[in-house]
């Protein structure tokens, strides 16, 4: 249910969430092992799961678009 791209220094995943929802109906967490992506008042995760490789969460950010 997801797209993932990456490059050398970079990684990106688009996915699809509800038509209409808004940045504070979803859960993230980009943690440095860790990335959790889900609905908020859901109990399953959209994205749940560890990271082969530790990534720099200051430098990390998500965006919610059409």
């Amino acid at each position: 249910p997801y797209v993932w791209t990456q490059t050398l220094k970079d990684v990106s995943i688009t996915i699809p969430v509800p038509a209409g929802s808004k940045s504070r109906d979803l859960v993230v967490e980009i943690k440095k092992k860790g990335l959790k992506v889900g609905i908020k008042g859901q109990t399953t995760m959209i994205i749940s799961g560890e990271l082969c490789k530790e990534v720099k969460t200051d430098d990390s950010t998500w965006t919610l678009g059409e």
